[in-house]
């Protein structure tokens, strides 16, 4: 957890349930730029049974800054945390991204080698500041931007 503006937190999957009516239309907001490839309901699953991962982040008031859902994927040589949605409405663009460092340990704790985010090119805007603590920062890939950590 982040204390600035914005307070971030990794939701337990009883969390989840409990909260799961506020946190659907940010998810699905979220899905709205996709292709079809997931529904809100296939992710609640997938967070239910902890393959999927969903952040909850609050503004100074108490309410929902934004709505993240990230899972890993795992390939023979590699692990990687995908950033698969991101549905909400920030109002301070530069406070809210202190929380990427949030999600950086995380990817880092869980042994990932690198955060990829799959999303419009209009992320690449968004993303264009941020870096880790070795210095790498977002890198377009077809609309997949790939931070290696």
């Amino acid at each position: 957890m982040i204390e600035n503006e914005y307070r971030s937190s990794l939701l337990a999957p009883h969390d989840i349930l409990e909260k799961w009516h506020i946190l659907r239309p940010h998810v699905e907001s979220a899905l709205g730029h996709s292709v079809g490839e997931m529904t809100s309901f296939d992710i609640a699953l997938m967070a239910m049974i902890e393959k999927a991962h969903i952040w909850l982040t609050v503004d100074k008031n108490g309410s929902i800054a934004s709505v993240i859902v990230t899972r890993f994927i795992e390939q023979t040589r590699r692990k990687t945390m995908l950033i698969q949605s991101c549905g909400g409405s920030v109002e301070e663009w530069d406070a809210w991204t202190a929380h990427h460092d949030t999600l950086v340990n995380f990817a880092k704790d869980n042994r990932c080698s690198s955060i990829q985010i799959w999303g419009r090119k209009g992320w690449q805007r968004r993303l264009r500041h941020l870096t880790n603590d070795t210095g790498h920062s977002y890198k377009p890939l077809y609309h997949v931007y790939n931070m290696e950590i």
